[in-house]
């Protein structure tokens, strides 16, 4: 074969794939759909993960279950913009004085967030997404307020969706740049933190699902 036919196949051979990818790209992830989806959280042990903070003031045996509702809006064909919320529940029971004490923890926040998504193929996507999480959270025993703290967090996180059908994609997100705030009430310092880079000591990969419709 001569390298003019092999050049003509190269250069077909490209063109086919930058319209599989436009295709791909305007059938899932295009302007003027809507978005709708989530992810939900289960952790145990000393601490847990919430709205990118990690919270120690429990004990060392924690339940918290997460879940985090999403609505958002593409502006474009890679561009999205929307909102979140977070929701955590944690609890431990401790023996203090031969008597079982339960310890709860609740917290609430807020995200505005935009995400860019650079398609890889016919159904695979890479994205990063930048937010900032604003929000409480609340310790409590047997009904009375221990502490309350406030948060606040912003961050770009990169990620991964795969869809499996032309309407549902699943998505795995990691931490990547953030600085974070976490304030007690009756503190006068709140307690500062940067980030850089996966860190799966403090937040783990969340895994998620959307419909774009």
């Amino acid at each position: 074969m001569s390298n003019h036919n092999c050049l003509k196949i190269l250069v077909a051979g490209a063109c086919l794939l930058f319209l599989t990818i436009g295709h791909s790209s305007h059938a899932q992830v295009a302007k003027g759909k809507w978005l709708a989806g989530g992810a939900i959280t289960y952790q145990t042990g000393s601490e847990f993960e919430f709205a990118g903070q990690k919270i120690s003031a429990l004990g060392s045996d924690v339940s918290a279950f997460g879940f985090a509702p999403r609505v958002s809006y593409a502006l474009s064909d890679r561009l999205v913009v929307g909102g979140r919320l977070g929701l955590a529940f944690a609890s431990e029971e401790q023996t203090v004085a031969g008597q079982t004490v339960k310890f709860r923890a609740n917290g609430f926040a807020i995200a505005p967030f935009a995400r860019y998504y650079l398609s890889l193929g016919n159904r695979a996507y890479f994205f990063g997404e930048a937010a900032f999480n604003v929000g409480s959270i609340n310790l409590n025993s047997d009904g009375q307020n221990l502490f309350s703290f406030s948060l606040f967090q912003v961050g770009i996180n990169p990620g991964f969706a795969f869809f499996i059908t032309d309407t549902i994609s699943i998505e795995l997100m990691v931490n990547g740049i953030s600085f974070s705030s976490l304030k007690e009430k009756e503190a006068s310092e709140p307690q500062d933190a940067f980030n850089l880079g996966p860190n799966f000591d403090q937040r783990g990969p969340t895994l998620g699902i959307q419909f774009f419709f």
